[in-house]
């Protein structure tokens, strides 16, 4: 898997080290599944337990999140990146943290369940929503000018991992892949 390194700054020091996976699933319309998380805008996917591979950790909050099970997922790049000052979670305070996180793609066409879906506390208090956007309007929402401590690194893992798709092609290599019957 390619490894894209962002925002390099004395990445060896770093106070905590965060590993998650997230699912690229494009619809019939080229549009992106995202999570709508207190307003933030994420791909579906969580971090890596001690006891899980990326994509067991990908199939495992794709059921969760979305209820999608089956799927078939192919890798498609890593994305490291440190943050000198990220907000602690449940804490006050800020720490360096080293964020790393794999993505993967699935070309078969998916369908959200919401009645096998499995959310955890967290996600519904934050009112989670799972909708495919258009990459043009996920762009206009992750560049609003914003005061929020955690929409920050969300945005700027986003909206690289959205050139990232572009840059690539990605979504023309689904399309070819379900019109020839590849998943």
């Amino acid at each position: 898997m390619k490894n894209i390194i962002i925002n390099n700054t004395d990445s060896n020091s770093y106070d905590s080290k965060m590993e998650k996976a997230r699912a690229i699933i494009i619809n019939e319309n080229g549009n992106l599944l995202v999570s709508i998380l207190n307003g933030s805008l994420i791909l579906p996917g969580g971090t890596i337990e001690s006891n899980e591979t990326p994509t067991k950790t990908l199939r495992r909050e794709l059921i969760e999140e979305a209820g999608i099970e089956n799927i078939n997922l192919k890798k498609f790049i890593k994305i490291s990146y440190y943050h000198n000052i990220f907000p602690k979670y449940k804490q006050v305070g800020f720490e360096k943290r080293l964020n790393i996180v794999n993505y993967y793609y699935s070309s078969s066409l998916v369908n959200i369940d919401n009645n096998k879906s499995n959310l955890t506390e967290y996600e519904k208090e934050s009112n989670m929503q799972l909708v495919f956007l258009s990459i043009e309007d996920i762009k206009s929402r992750i560049n609003i000018i914003t005061d929020n401590i955690w929409q920050k690194p969300l945005n700027l893992e986003l909206s690289t991992i959205l050139e990232l798709i572009e840059k690539e092609a990605l979504l023309n290599k689904v399309k070819e892949a379900r019109s020839s019957g590849i998943n």
